[in-house]
């Protein structure tokens, strides 16, 4: 009688893929962390972390709960104060966040996974990778990624190399830094877009993503615009060429497309 393909360690590299939304530390840790704190949801940061004061002192006296809606209306209001102290006030609460010595959600996951499989994250709080670290070296163990960056995961801009925030990055030996997933920028040639141009995206996914930073390929500042549109036309011609195919692009700087 017929019968399926036996399946050896390596036939199936199809990955199981995990997303792990809000609410999945708190459900991990639902009597708070190690040292009993709570583990905030966007709808009750701003109360557990205590911003009602700062944001009072600010005239921010609304009732919306949502810190995200909250802290994008200072930003729109141009509080640049409230936010960098918003900032570090959010950074210092999930920093101090600890998991608890027994087993959680978070082994339980990381444990039933393989190498090939991913678990991708929106979360800030360090408990996933604290998990994974206990188990770091003993066991294989899925891939992560920190979708909004982590306060546990960072990396060094000069280098872009990525690490546990308590590493050095190993080109420059400096403390890695928490990743801001936006950048603001008084010039178009300070911002992302002109570190990549045409690829703003595709640098910052294969980079936070990926783990695979792109090289930057600064726009040069050109007096001519038809000599400006000249650096970039490598860049559009793959795109070209690419068009309608599953091919991705090749992070190529300009002037590698030119010796092609």
């Amino acid at each position: 009688m017929p019968s399926l393909p036996t399946t050896g360690a390596s036939k199936y590299a199809n990955p199981h893929v995990v997303i792990v939304g809000a609410g999945a530390s708190r459900a991990a840790c639902p009597d708070g962390d190690a040292n009993g704190r709570r583990l905030p949801l966007m709808a009750d940061l701003v109360d557990l972390v205590g911003l009602k004061p700062l944001l009072a002192k600010y005239g921010i006296e609304s009732e919306e709960t949502d810190f995200e809606a909250v802290f994008d209306g200072a930003v729109q209001s141009g509080y640049t104060e409230l936010t960098g102290e918003l900032e570090r006030r959010v950074h210092h609460y999930f920093s101090q966040l600890v998991l608890p010595e027994t087993a959680t959600a978070y082994d339980y996951l990381l444990l039933s996974l393989r190498p090939k499989d991913l678990i991708a994250t929106f979360n800030w709080d360090p408990l996933l990778a604290q998990a994974f670290r206990r188990h770091e070296g003993k066991i294989a163990l899925p891939q992560l990624a920190f979708l909004h960056g982590n306060v546990a995961y960072g990396y060094c801009a000069e280098h872009r190399r990525c690490g546990w925030i308590d590493d050095h990055c190993t080109s420059c030996g400096k403390d890695f830094i928490t990743r801001q997933h936006y950048i603001a920028a008084d010039s178009i040639m300070k911002s992302y877009a002109a570190w990549h141009p045409r690829r703003s995206c595709d640098a910052l996914a294969a980079a936070t993503l990926m783990l695979q930073p792109w090289k930057d390929d600064w726009l040069p500042e050109r007096e001519s615009f038809e000599d400006l549109r000249a650096w970039v036309n490598p860049l559009w011609k793959e795109e070209t060429r690419l068009a309608g195919t599953d091919q991705q692009f090749s992070g190529q700087l300009c002037s590698e497309h030119r010796k092609a």
